[in-house]
């Protein structure tokens, strides 16, 4: 069986290979891709847009990835299909132009019966989320580097608005849908389309199934937090509840994976990449005196991700909407006490309660009180963390997960 996987982004496997260098992303499709390979009779192409010329082939470990240019991309791609002619054509997400693009090429050649998509992030819910507790000078101001990248956050909620379109048209077009959590398959009911829809959970990368937490090994009073550049992953309500937990525990500290979202490279390069976001949340962190309690981690890969989990005291997963957040699985998987908000699709994740704790999305208030708790509960933290990896491993069953997503291709060529 010949299927073809379309990314939105240069797998990790070939980064700053001597063609490409793009930023990466998406760490968890090397846990499905694991799993599925130990099927027999199946061949996977991974396909994703590449800034060269011409279209590139790269083999890493057995496996065959296609860099198709963004430049004339449908040309490339129509050219493609027509010699492999794979069986399935799996496409992950429906965020970016890939998706919609891809499923136009396969229009024309009358392959859409061959197409499925796989739910990640759906824009059309994102974009109703993206100025949530932010002041309106963030909203509708822009720096420099914005105005000329179009990338402030008004612009972006225009881009999100007209992507919103493009994922819907997609949707309508594909053959099989598959999501993971009640909230993705509430918004394909809403389109129309349940009839397409298949679940399939996700799988996670395999250090984080053969690890876990220990209350004593940890690092007493911190937090830690996947992202700190983005609006939408609620860093800015985190901070407003931090400022409140360090009054009542003066030596806590707040982790956060990723660079300082208000320092992009050094020197004038940083001045110059500056976004109105990165200056909001500087702002709220000197204005509160919260830069000697916070410590950002820098881009993590894998192992040093699995380190920061399980040194943290507690996670927290303070996002306006989520479908189902990778990083709050991971934490959950390693049995990390979390504290999370009640968007999208989390409470397919973790029952509040039992295996963590749930609060209102920007909230403050109940971030704070519930991170105090943890901090105050090591007991019942370390129930929280045992009932959540125990709920993981079975949501994240990877041969169950590959075996789902094999039906769904059997199906297809059936």
């Amino acid at each position: 069986m010949k299927v073809f996987w379309f990314l939105s982004f240069v797998p990790n496997e070939i980064k700053n290979t001597k063609y490409d260098s793009t930023e990466v992303s998406g760490g968890w499709i090397q846990g499905m891709l694991d799993a599925t390979l130990r099927q027999d009779n199946l061949e996977i192409t991974i396909v994703f847009k590449t800034n060269k010329k011409a279209i590139k082939y790269f083999f890493y470990n057995s496996i065959r990835y296609v860099g198709i240019p963004s430049k004339n991309y449908c040309k490339h791609l129509y050219e493609l299909l027509i010699v492999e002619s794979p069986d399935v054509i799996h496409i992950w997400g429906t965020e970016f132009s890939i998706c919609l693009e891809t499923i136009e090429v396969a229009k024309q050649l009358n392959i859409c019966n061959r197409t499925m998509v796989s739910l990640q992030g759906i824009i059309s819910e994102i974009k109703n989320y993206l100025t949530d507790g932010l002041p309106i000078n963030v909203i509708a101001g822009q720096t420099i580097y914005e105005l000329f990248r179009r990338c402030s956050i008004k612009k972006r909620l225009e881009s999100f608005k007209k992507r919103s379109i493009d994922e819907e048209k997609a949707l309508k077009s594909v053959f099989i849908i598959s999501g993971r959590t009640e909230w993705d398959y509430s918004f394909v009911d809403r389109c129309g389309l349940s009839s397409k829809y298949r679940k399939v959970n996700e799988n996670l990368r395999a250090s984080f199934y053969n690890n876990e937490w220990k209350y004593e090994k940890c690092q007493k009073l911190s937090i830690l937090v996947s992202r700190g550049d983005s609006s939408i992953k609620g860093f800015h309500i985190l901070l407003e509840a931090f400022k409140d937990i360090i009054k009542e525990f003066p030596s806590s500290k707040l982790l956060v994976a990723g660079d300082k979202p208000f320092e992009k490279g050094k020197g004038i390069k940083s001045l110059l990449k500056q976004t109105k976001y990165g200056k909001y949340v500087k702002s709220l962190i000197f204005k509160n005196s919260l830069q000697n309690h916070i410590e950002f981690l820098g881009p993590l890969n894998e192992i040093d991700m699995l380190k920061a989990y399980l040194r943290a005291n507690v996670f927290v997963m303070p996002s306006l909407i989520e479908n189902s957040s990778n990083s709050l699985s991971e934490a959950m998987l390693l049995g990390v006490p979390c504290v999370a908000t009640i968007v999208g699709g989390t409470s397919s994740l973790l029952n509040h309660g039992q295996e963590g704790l749930l609060c209102q999305s920007n909230s403050s208030t109940m971030l704070y009180h519930y991170i105090s708790y943890i901090f105050k509960n090591p007991s019942k933290s370390l129930e929280y963390g045992k009932n959540a990896r125990k709920k993981a491993l079975l949501i994240h069953n990877r041969n169950k997960n590959a075996e789902d997503l094999l039906n769904i291709y059997k199906e297809i060529v059936k």
